[in-house]
């Protein structure tokens, strides 16, 4: 399970989750002040209702700790469906599906990561990550990457490495000073990247595993967070990640990092969509964001002007992604 102690996020899930009927009023202040910085914060518009053509529907992943469920959308909004512990969850955290639409889900509570069908349909395939309590997962071709907030032992955090189709560690990466592990993300060619918490005050940091392989030195992006969050690469290969005290960041590359959305509660996983033109967010206050206007990546410029929009009330959201339709 996570654990409650070494700042678990645990206790933040279950106070925000339980205190959800008094968030209006901290959510108001937060966006007015978010938009008072010139930065978009999520209550910035109204979500409009979106018309999907015929055979183009897809699928939006979000995963809670507490209520210990993942919820299942249309990328309208609609809910699907909604997977519980009969479905084999315990303490879902971190999530992320494929292009061909495999569905991953860091299974913190169970040790594992569970393998869906299109649309959590069907369970497909079970990772064992033994001893580890794993609450975020990302995929680049057949290697699989998981962050492990901590052991079972409560011993440091770490990234259980899965090679060609292995459903158990084929090794295991970790860094100098880590205590929890948080997120973790693949760059285009296969280089799986690190957030972590130290015991230090600006506790956050980012580093990348050449290749993922087996004992590759942890190189540290120069980049120093309040608290480590969740990342992604958008299709250009910039990263993108969340700051919980701050907000979303966004990268050229992996370096000159500009804050693009703030005024959320507690942002966490993020993953985009296959085409990187809208990102989803979970914030264990609220539940899921998409992020949009996202739409010319490739000149590697920052856009002050995306556009941030409730997209499903879900508290205690701990990951969320984006996967093709049926």
């Amino acid at each position: 399970m996570l654990k409650t102690a070494r700042v678990s996020l645990l206790p933040a899930l279950l106070s925000l989750a339980l205190g959800a009927a008094g968030s209006s009023a901290t959510s108001a202040a937060v966006a007015a002040t978010a938009n008072a910085t010139g930065l978009g914060g999520p209550h910035a518009s109204t979500r409009i209702p979106q018309v999907e053509k015929a055979g183009s529907k897809g699928f939006v992943y979000a995963c809670a700790p507490t209520p210990n469920t993942c919820n299942v959308y249309e990328t309208t909004g609609a809910l699907i469906r909604t997977l519980t512990i009969s479905n084999g969850l315990s303490e879902p955290a971190g999530t992320m599906a494929t292009p061909m639409g495999l569905w991953y889900i860091a299974n913190a509570g169970a040790s594992n990561i569970l393998v869906y069908s299109k649309g959590g349909a069907t369970l497909i395939d079970t990772l064992s990550d033994p001893g580890e309590i794993p609450g975020d997962v990302a995929i680049f071709k057949k290697t699989v990457a998981a962050s492990n907030e901590y052991s079972t032992g409560s011993a440091a955090g770490s990234v259980s490495v899965y090679k060609k189709g292995a459903t158990s560690p084929s090794y295991m990466l970790t860094a100098s000073g880590a205590v929890q592990g948080i997120g973790v993300a693949f760059d285009a060619k296969g280089n799986c990247f690190w957030s972590y918490n130290t015991s230090a005050s600006s506790a956050g940091r980012i580093v990348e595993f050449a290749g993922c392989k087996a004992h590759a030195s942890p190189i540290d992006i120069g980049v120093s967070l309040t608290q480590a969050g969740g990342m992604a690469f958008d299709s250009a290969d910039n990263l993108w990640f969340t700051d919980p005290g701050a907000g979303l960041y966004q990268c050229t590359g992996i370096s000159s990092c500009t804050l693009v959305a703030s005024g959320f509660g507690f942002p966490l996983g993020i993953n985009f969509n296959k085409a990187s033109t809208t990102l989803y967010l979970a914030d264990v206050d609220f539940g899921v964001y998409e992020i949009t206007g996202i739409d010319d990546l490739r000149r590697l410029r920052i856009q002050p002007d995306y556009i941030v929009t409730p997209f499903a009330t879900y508290p205690g959201a701990y990951g969320a992604a984006a996967g093709p339709g049926l």
